[in-house]
């Protein structure tokens, strides 16, 4: 295993052995058949990829990288502040559900009900 990996994984879409956890869905959430790699790397907690003192990385599974502030605006949405976790991909659920789309075929995602007027 390389130094600071926590896991090395291959393709998680072909990879059938990926144990039911939040770090296996966040793998398989960020594969995309043609764009993807073969191997999918995470790296240890506050681990980066390269060496210097000015280097840094963004879009590791970990909570304290993967916290993003998510604001909507306009005249669909409650003003207020929610608590309510979310992930990313509930932005698509969300957005499609004020547009009237159906929601993205094989999502995960839930509209975030809650901030909808």
């Amino acid at each position: 295993m390389a130094p600071n990996s926590r896991r090395v994984r291959a393709n998680p879409v072909c990879d059938r052995s990926l144990p039911n956890s939040p770090l296996a869905r966040k793998a398989a959430n960020s594969f995309h058949q043609k764009r993807s790699g073969d191997v999918f790397l995470v790296l240890m907690p506050y681990s980066v990829p390269v060496s210097g003192p000015a280097n840094t990385s963004q879009g590791t599974p970990w909570n304290y990288d993967a916290q993003v502030p998510l604001v909507f605006w306009g005249g669909a949405f409650k003003p207020g502040f929610y608590a309510k976790a979310c992930q990313p991909i509930d932005m698509a659920a969300t957005l499609a559900a004020i547009l009237g789309l159906p929601q993205p075929s094989g999502t995960e995602a839930t509209p975030l009900a809650s901030a909808l007027k």
